[in-house]
């Protein structure tokens, strides 16, 4: 009887540690809303907004800086058959682009990380 008290005292214990630690990373309501009112506005332009991009500096897709710029590394490869290789700023893009070749017919492997030279 003593055991399952103080296993069940436990868990409870663990489970309010464990909702405590990660409820520190969760960005509030307002940031959230002025997160999506910026992605509004770029793309209320014509443009897709940037994964890196912040509150305080919005930044479109393609633009310096972003990790979907032409002057970025790519550090993501999506292998195509008969084509080779295609590189990506970053996995989301690289997932997105995989699944755009695959849906166009074409035989395409897994996201890999590119190798550095």
């Amino acid at each position: 009887m003593k055991n399952l008290l103080v296993l069940c005292l436990a868990m409870v214990t663990a489970a309010a540690l464990a909702d405590d630690c990660c409820s520190a990373k969760k960005p509030s309501a307002e940031e959230e809303f002025m997160t999506i009112a910026k992605q509004m506005e770029v793309s209320a332009e014509g443009k897709k907004a940037c994964c890196k991009s912040t509150i305080e500096k919005p930044m479109a897709k393609g633009e310096k800086g972003c990790c979907n710029a032409p002057e970025e590394p790519k550090p993501f490869k999506v292998f195509v058959a008969n084509s080779g290789y295609k590189f990506f700023g970053c996995k989301d893009s690289a997932a997105q682009g995989r699944k755009a070749l695959m849906a166009s017919g074409a035989k395409v492997g897994q996201v890999q990380k590119a190798q550095k030279s």
